[in-house]
């Protein structure tokens, strides 16, 4: 039985293509002695930095974004023992100093 490719399986695998093709485009470049050539490599260089901090920075997003929500906890599902309720305390917010 084959297993389906996911999209995130697809992106991985074009990343990965990206960040091989810039190491091989940045050792043509270091080898090719014209300025525009440096230029390039500066550009190349970059990008094998940027890029994965970018997809971490993506991927951190994503997780935070689609975490799931946690339970109430069952103390303050009925109000019990609510340190913020101010009925429980019996004053109802009224000032103790009348």
């Amino acid at each position: 039985m084959k297993k389906k490719i996911t999209a995130r399986q697809v992106l991985a695998i074009i990343a990965i293509a990206l960040l091989v093709g810039l190491y091989v485009s940045a050792l043509v470049l270091s080898l090719i002695g014209s300025e525009f050539a440096q230029t390039l490599l500066k550009i190349s260089l970059l990008g094998t930095f940027i890029i994965p901090i970018l997809i971490y920075v993506i991927i951190m997003f994503y997780r935070i974004g689609h975490k799931k929500e946690d339970p109430v906890p069952d103390t303050y599902a009925e109000g019990k023992d609510d340190p913020f309720d101010e009925s429980v305390n019996g004053n109802d917010g009224e000032d103790e100093t009348k």
